[in-house]
């Protein structure tokens, strides 16, 4: 083997090592900022009785941050915060009484919409 092939043999793998290990420290970074996505989410979503109608409706909390888009639960935040049935939701929320129809809140048929998302997966 002459020195030029070796030389490009070396090049090579030099730059299909550092190729490997720059895809894997992006992994990283998108899995870490994933991660503060989730947890910023959380945050948020808590603020509002939206987290205690997940609760109440017995919705896995990490599932539905991890699985429904980010757009679905800013707009369940803002569609909660500005709700007009709050002494309605209180009744289920704080007072633990069933309510036979649910549509008086306003995240009600969207959460019914990502109802297969919610799911636990076996």
């Amino acid at each position: 083997m002459s020195f030029a092939n070796l030389f490009l043999s070396l090049l090579l793998g030099f730059i299909g090592a550092l190729a490997i290990l720059t895809a894997f420290t992006l992994y990283l970074y998108n899995k870490y900022e994933v991660q503060q996505q989730h947890e910023v989410l959380r945050q948020r979503v808590r603020k509002f009785r939206l987290y205690k109608m997940l609760l109440y409706l017995g919705v896995n909390f990490e599932r539905y941050i991890k699985v429904l888009p980010r757009e679905a639960i800013l707009d369940h935040t803002r569609n909660c915060s500005a709700c007009p049935n709050t002494p309605t939701c209180d009744k289920c929320i704080v007072d633990g009484k069933i309510i036979n129809d649910m549509n008086f809140c306003p995240n009600y048929q969207s959460l019914i919409k990502y109802s297969p998302m919610l799911a636990p997966k076996d």
